[in-house]
């Protein structure tokens, strides 16, 4: 017989080795024009999806990302550009409140805006940037459809990874993994991967574009939504967690090889060790009432002898027998090392880096001064509102603009000019998106900054409410309501601020010094 060898087993090497103890590096390319080999991006979207759901770390990165982005859903102000309008400005000001009257409640009708009748837009898009930072991309469909008598847009979103190239074909210049591109290379439509049964799959080729209602205008029908482009042309999305997907891991092993040993150090296990003189009385242990020499038929009933394949069973209050010889001795507990949480801050300060999030935001601690704290939050406010500002252009100005050109169509709102000149046109559908509002450390510092800006003309109070998830025109109209209403009952509200009961620091202190 050759001689066996065994490997040598670490955390890198096991035989038990699976996905979740090997070291994964994504392949992307580099070159978004080059020919992307489909098998590859799928290993490496289905890696980045499972670290991004399954690993705290990765979903948590996502999460705070989605959180910070998007919120509870995207809403719209409509802001028509009236300077190239020849419209009397309060028509457009009235005409702005109509669209955004119509959207707030269409979108907040599950049988109005979904597909599949199931969740409001807030929700759907959520879910969606969900798996559009998760796995890089998410396809989505803008359609048409009849409700309750109203023509208003629906939309459905696909899973990302189902925009593939159909079984066995590689990327060719004129498909790259399940994008069709002419010969400028502009994407023309997709090709939709989905499994009709068990191991059956079904391929669909749809286009990007179709025609407006009674117009030779073109708008967007299926639209791959994607994050993390880098570089110009690029066809596929990254995931969030690309650019640190194996420190990811690496981190994931080394938490986990710590827990475990702090585990088994907590055990208390008892060995008894045999001596040879009672070894020698072959005494049978099948019936001996004796706990500790019981143990050893357990442990041949276990299949438990202590050999390399069949080691003995450690757990909590455990009495394991030793042959005469043996003697177990237990490793110095060092568990936690002492230094494990600033080695895993240092990593995670890392990790967050890469995906642009600052750290003390993505893991909720504010243990800084009030300067530290919210400078974090405003460093992580900056990035959300540029990531916001990227989905909002591909996920929902489409809609919205199909929303609007419905709704001129049925004659719901009359926008002069509308389907005559691009710019024109353009200048109705024009919209700011507002996501979740930014955290606030302290309100009243907050509070103070706004009047500022109002009193030095730097900001409006369509903008101050925005920025608190208000809506200024309804917000004056309650407020008006209130008012008269208080008046009536011979109630005069006081809102005059006492300086003396205003502490502007937290917790109670006066101030915040910064060390």
């Amino acid at each position: 017989m050759g001689e066996f060898k065994k490997q040598t087993e670490s955390i890198y090497n096991r035989s038990d080795d699976n996905k979740k103890a090997s070291n994964f590096r994504a392949s992307y390319p580099l070159n978004p024009d080059a020919i992307v080999n489909p098998f590859t991006l799928k290993a490496s979207k289905d890696e980045a999806l499972k670290l991004s759901s399954e690993n705290a770390i990765g979903s948590g990165l996502v999460r705070a990302m989605v959180d910070g982005t998007i919120g509870a859903g995207l809403t719209p102000q409509s802001t028509i550009s009236s300077n190239i309008l020849n419209v009397n400005k309060k028509k457009i000001s009235k005409n702005a409140q109509i669209i955004e009257e119509y959207w707030n409640l269409w979108a907040s009708s599950k049988s109005a805006c979904d597909y599949m009748g199931e969740q409001t837009l807030g929700e759907m898009v959520r879910t969606a940037a969900f798996n559009a930072y998760s796995t890089g991309d998410v396809l989505q469909f803008i359609g048409i459809h009849k409700w309750q008598g109203v023509y208003v847009p629906v939309v459905r979103f696909y899973d990302g990874r189902s925009v593939s190239n159909k079984d066995g074909m590689s990327s060719t210049n004129e498909v790259v993994s399940g994008v069709h591109l002419d010969k400028k290379g502009r994407v023309t439509g997709y090709t939709i991967k989905t499994e009709k049964t068990a191991l059956d799959y079904e391929f669909q080729d749809v286009k990007r574009y179709v025609k407006y209602p009674d117009s030779q205008l073109d708008r967007l029908q299926y639209n791959l939504i994607l994050t993390g482009k880098i570089q110009p042309n690029q066809k596929r999305g990254r995931p969030l967690v690309l650019p640190a997907m194996n420190d990811i891991i690496m981190l994931g092993k080394f938490n986990e090889a710590e827990v475990v040993k702090a585990v088994i150090h907590s055990y208390i296990t008892v060995f008894v060790e045999i001596d040879k003189d009672m070894a020698k009385q072959n005494l049978d242990t099948t019936t001996n009432g004796d706990a500790f020499l019981g143990q050893a038929y357990d442990d041949k009933k276990a299949g438990e002898s202590g050999t390399l394949d069949n080691p003995i069973t450690m757990g909590p209050g455990y009495i394991q027998r030793l042959l005469p010889g043996e003697k177990a001795t237990l490793p110095e507990s060092k568990s936690p090392v002492a230094d494990f949480w600033k080695f895993m801050e240092g990593q995670l300060k890392m990790i967050c880096m890469s995906t642009g999030q600052p750290y003390e935001v993505v893991l909720q601690v504010f243990n800084s001064n009030y300067s530290a704290s919210q400078a974090a939050i405003q460093a992580a406010a900056r990035g959300w509102d540029i990531e916001r500002r990227s989905f909002a252009m591909q996920a929902m100005q489409p809609i919205y603009e199909l929303m609007v050109s419905l709704l001129v169509y049925q004659g719901i709102i009359n926008c002069p000019g509308y389907a005559d000149n691009p710019f024109i046109r353009a200048a109705w559908n024009n919209a700011n998106w507002y996501g979740p509002v930014v955290l606030s450390i302290d309100p009243v510092k907050n509070a103070t900054a706004a009047t500022l800006r109002l009193n030095n003309m730097t900001s409006t109070y369509e903008k101050e409410c925005r920025i608190l998830g208000e809506d200024f025109d309804k917000l004056v109209e309650r407020r008006s309501e209130e008012d008269e209403l208080l008046r009536s009952l011979g109630l005069i509200p006081n809102l005059t601020v006492d300086k003396k009961n205003v502490t502007p620091g937290e917790d109670g202190e006066k101030g915040d010094k910064d060390e």
